[in-house]
């Protein structure tokens, strides 16, 4: 009665009238379902209904995309009849009053906005003209480990580890899988590694080296020399044939390769960086993911790309960790391949449509090597 009452009072003044939130008084009937009210309010003869009905709230959502959010089948019907154009608006998002009903999982109201005449073809020009941002997200990035995949209770992970990407990309779990982005968002998954040539084009041959598979493999007989195999977490770990020599020239016997393959095998190429043995294909893959996303761009076959990717790589200078005055010795700073470097290097070299762009680029590019050749920090 009291809310009867309101919507009586505000239509008397005006029915398009808005309040702190955009809510004219069809948004607030159709959001609590008051079927009597909005009978009353579009009843023949109430003035300015149809323009009414095609007011937008803050969140871009007319009194019958209010309807379809909620659930509110009878409301729908009534604002369907009384103002049949709100039902090819779309929201903020793109999503029209049906797609809403859709994802919402209120099957009444859908029903009754896909038996209505425009509906087919207003989702069908909502789709067509919806920008669709391309997620790139190779599966093979879950390989780095940086902390045993099962920690003990108490444990802290270290601040890069493969949740990071876990509560993005994860089916039934990751932020990015939820049905609100089901319209919006287009997934690209199966990637290749990238060819040695596309990380050549950035990053010095020698440092590739330490993080590939080595010359020769320590043989299990060998003389033990001391293990640089680090771990900071109180598990047990078998390292009887990983002997890495702890000279630089010899970094190469640290290669992922030589780690076991095993969950909570982990070495340390510093303090701040972990690496095991999936960590080199996990990388090739993030930079194939980036020079991926530049394909599908410049393409046009998606509006702009995500990558869903590590080890990350804005650290990781030329030959890998770059110093500064304040710093000698310098960290990786969880990263080994630069892939935004690796992926601009790729859009100069294979997608050259504009001497202006490539000077953007080859400046770009020639300020990065530069910079961490004199040993300067790099911007993040």
């Amino acid at each position: 009665m009291v809310l009867h009452s309101f919507a009586v009072c505000r239509l008397g003044r005006c029915a398009c009238a808005q309040d702190n939130n955009g809510d004219n008084v069809l948004h607030v009937a159709a959001r609590h379902d008051a079927a009597a009210v909005l009978e009353l309010l579009t009843s023949p003869g109430q003035p300015s209904i149809a323009d009414a009905g095609l007011v937008k709230n803050k969140r871009a959502l007319t009194p019958l995309g209010v309807a379809a959010y909620h659930g509110a089948a009878r409301s729908a019907a009534l604002l369907l009849t009384a103002a049949p154009d709100a039902a090819q608006t779309t929201d903020r998002h793109g999503s029209t009053p049906l797609q809403l009903a859709q994802r919402r999982g209120h099957a009444a109201v859908a029903a009754l906005l896909a038996s209505s005449a425009g509906s087919a073809a207003a989702d069908s020009k909502a789709d067509a003209q919806r920008p669709r941002t391309l997620i790139v997200a190779p599966p093979e990035c879950e390989l780095h480990l940086t902390c045993p995949d099962q920690l003990p209770r108490g444990s802290m992970p270290p601040p890069e580890n493969v949740e990071r990407l876990r509560v993005l990309v994860t089916p039934g779990r990751g932020i990015l899988r939820s049905t609100c982005f089901a319209d919006s968002l287009g997934w690209e998954l199966q990637v290749a590694p990238a060819p040695i040539g596309d990380v050549l084009r950035v990053h010095d041959w020698n440092y590739l080296r330490t993080l590939q598979v080595p010359r020769r493999m320590p043989a299990a007989s060998s003389a033990p020399t001391p293990i640089t195999l680090l771990r900071s977490l109180p598990l047990p770990l078998v390292h009887a044939n990983v002997r890495p020599l702890p000279t630089s020239a010899d970094r190469a016997q640290t290669a992922c390769i030589a780690i076991p393959d095993r969950p909570d095998a982990i070495a340390h190429l510093d303090p701040d960086t972990a690496i095991s043995h999936g960590t080199m294909q996990a990388a090739l893959r993030a930079a194939a993911a980036a020079c991926v996303a530049v394909d599908r761009v410049v393409s046009g076959a998606a509006a702009n790309a995500f990558c869903a990717i590590r080890p990350p790589g804005h650290h990781a200078g030329p030959r890998g960790v770059v110093t500064s005055r304040r710093d000698r010795t310098g960290s990786h700073g969880f990263c080994l391949l630069n892939n935004v470097a690796i992926a601009a290097a790729y859009a100069m070299n294979v997608h050259r449509h504009g001497f202006a762009t490539s000077a953007r680029l080859t400046a770009w590019l020639q300020t990065f090597i530069l910079t961490a050749a004199d040993c300067t920090p790099l911007p993040c």
